[in-house]
């Protein structure tokens, strides 16, 4: 299997359960989380972000990317929560042609079989996550 193929991997993968027996175990507390709480319960309700962000005080850089398929949802929700519930507060949302933290571990230049004509994080990185950082 090519391992940059992700989308193929999980295809092949089988189910949920049988990824977890192959792969982990009970090694990945998470996935076990997963397995006793199949239903949208108190466990996932506590999880949910939006509920704990009224009156966001610092600045905050939302970023995530278009072709987040483990949870595109949640950049723009968690951006349109702040900007609702903390009407005072400076934050910018950063959104690109990426998978899920892309914008951290790639260079941008292309998803799966589709190249960019240039490198899409490096003006990021350097024009937007750096000089945030450092003015706020």
């Amino acid at each position: 299997m090519n391992e940059v193929d992700k989308y193929n991997f999980f295809l092949e993968g089988g189910t949920a359960k049988e990824l977890k027996e192959k792969y982990f175990g009970d090694s990945v507390k998470f996935w076990n989380d997963l397995f006793k709480h199949p239903n949208y319960d108190e466990f996932w309700k506590s999880r949910v972000i939006t509920n704990y962000l009224q009156d966001v005080k610092p600045a905050v850089m939302v970023v995530g990317g278009f072709f987040d398929a483990e949870d595109a949802y949640g950049t723009f929700k968690t951006y349109q929560s702040i900007e609702e519930k903390s009407k005072t507060n400076n934050s910018i949302l950063v959104a690109g042609p990426w998978y899920h933290g892309g914008w951290v571990r790639a260079a941008g230049d292309h998803l799966g079989d589709i190249q960019f004509e240039k490198k899409q994080v490096s003006p990021i990185r350097k024009n937007l996550n750096s000089p945030f950082s450092v003015t706020t």
